[in-house]
């Protein structure tokens, strides 16, 4: 079994928590869509003794861009590749880019799988993490995307926020399992080094939620969804029977996995290496490589 995973870098706004690799800078996404298919043509024989099992497009916000340019990546992909393996096939979204219309253009692509990046079921919350979308809009867009035919749905919901009780967090779950979306990716906040949060933390202009608090919000988030079906797979996944992610399962488990895209990572069953953190620099360096087939795009990381 083996993945592929295409990092997006694009997004309209920083949430608060993110350090994931991602610019605004939207008008960049033709060339990097040039230099994605360019980096692909460097990698044609990683999938030859393992076949592809699943695909991911993650981010940043893949849902940005527009569906006749996710078809022009996809069409990339199995021309270069024996996609016919391929049993998963997830798509990062974010709530407020899923209209009936764009739902609808997705089926044209084989994606069976979308993550949709809810975090929260209450607006106070979700202003605080800076994130585009309401509540309402969340919840809808969920119940849009289970119309149009996408069977397998996840969404994520975030825990221990300086600005989230226990009554926040048990609404938050109420209005999940009122979905019945097939799994729940369940995170705690987490002061990473490059991310707003960690700056004001540094400046003492907030503070992490007490400990206790945040341990207890965890097993309550474990007793509600294990008591509702959900099977606890991983620290922060839960899934029905039949739903744990396949690909995010793979990295667990040592697959091999190509990673295509400003900053993401990759692994042969024996080294792993990166790609440069930076969509600019990443565009400039495979539109070299596309006529100079020597040089080495990676990073190997040690």
């Amino acid at each position: 079994m083996a993945g592929l995973y295409i990092h997006i870098p694009f997004c309209t706004q920083k949430c608060i928590y993110c350090d994931f690799m991602s610019g605004t800078n939207l008008s960049l996404r033709q060339d990097f869509i040039a230099s994605l298919i360019s980096e692909m043509d460097h990698y044609l024989d990683f999938f030859a003794d393992d076949p592809m099992r699943t695909i991911y497009f993650g981010g940043g916000t893949p849902s940005l861009l527009s569906v006749p340019e996710l078809q022009q990546i996809y069409s990339a992909i199995s021309q270069r590749w024996n996609i016919s393996s391929v049993e998963e096939f997830t798509l990062e979204c974010n709530p407020d880019d899923l209209t009936e219309e764009y739902l609808c253009q997705l089926r044209t692509i084989p994606i069976n799988r979308l993550s949709i990046g809810v975090q929260s079921f209450c607006d106070e919350e979700l202003r605080w993490l800076n994130r585009r979308h309401t509540a309402s809009v969340a919840f809808e867009a969920v119940q849009r995307a289970k119309k149009a035919g996408f069977a397998n749905i996840t969404i994520d919901l975030m825990f221990a926020l300086p600005v989230q009780t226990i009554n926040s967090l048990n609404h938050s779950i109420d209005k999940a399992l009122e979905l019945g979306v097939s799994h729940i990716s369940a995170y705690s906040l987490m002061f990473e080094p490059d991310s707003k949060i960690t700056k004001l933390m540094e400046l003492n202009r907030l503070q992490p939620l007490d400990e206790d608090l945040a341990a207890d919000m965890f097993e309550l988030l474990s007793m509600r969804l294990t008591s509702a079906g959900y099977e606890q797979y991983e620290i922060s996944n839960y899934a029905k029977p039949n739903f744990h992610s396949r690909h995010n399962s793979g990295y667990w488990h040592g697959m091999r996995y190509l990673g295509l895209g400003p900053s993401a990572h990759s692994f042969d069953g024996e080294k792993r290496w990166s790609n440069i953190a930076h969509t600019i620099k990443y565009n400039a360096q495979f539109s070299t490589l596309h006529s100079n087939r020597t040089l080495n795009p990676r990073r190997t990381l040690q």
